[in-house]
């Protein structure tokens, strides 16, 4: 018990100490961009990914109802009966590129959610995002897979790729998705 509490604590500190400033910074000047100029911010993940795309969409929109802006701001990791339509008629490897192929437009804001960077139902919006000339934010753990490669911005978080701890990398995205929404409250003069 106490080794595991240990590793915790040693991932969390670790990434923690060695928090990129700059990213915030840029990040929050992404997403300002995008709701003063109406574009929609769409956030997806699986599983417990996924729960933090909703949560964050809860953050967005209020920090978007503070303004006069009219931005979409959504999950596709939300909707169970367009899920399991997508899955089931093409494949769960498909789940959000079907949304987003019809919806996103240049300009418009990703925000992706994978520990390990490698999902295949994510990595199978790239091509969209970059075709549609959107911007893509990612949040990612073990090595950052092929997401943080591809990504404008990545928040990563070093975590042992053998021992497969989803648990340190999924709650530091936690935490920093949180300094991001109360970075965008402080300097929200939209």
């Amino acid at each position: 018990m106490e080794e595991l509490i240990a590793k915790y604590r040693t991932i969390a500190l670790n990434n923690l100490d060695s928090i990129d400033v700059e990213i915030f910074q840029k990040s929050v000047t992404i997403i300002q961009r995008a709701i003063e100029q109406n574009k929609a911010i769409y956030l997806m993940g699986n599983g417990g990914s996924a729960s933090t795309a909703n949560h964050f969409v809860n953050d967005l929109i209020n920090i978007r109802n503070r303004t006069q802006s009219h931005s979409i701001i959504s999950s596709l990791s939300s909707n169970n009966a367009v899920i399991t339509c997508i899955g089931n008629d093409f494949g769960f490897d498909y789940i959000f590129s079907k949304q987003l192929d019809n919806i996103l437009t240049q300009g418009d804001l990703v925000i992706a959610f994978s520990v390990s960077g490698n999902s295949r139902n994510i990595l199978n919006t790239l091509p969209i995002i970059k075709n549609k000339n959107a911007t893509l934010i990612s949040f990612t753990g073990f090595d950052g897979g092929h997401l943080a490669q591809e990504s404008e911005i990545n928040f990563h978080i070093q975590a042992p790729t053998s021992e497969k701890m989803f648990g340190p990398a999924e709650g530091l995205h936690l935490y920093y998705g949180h300094l991001l929404m109360d970075l965008l409250n402080s300097n929200c003069e939209l």
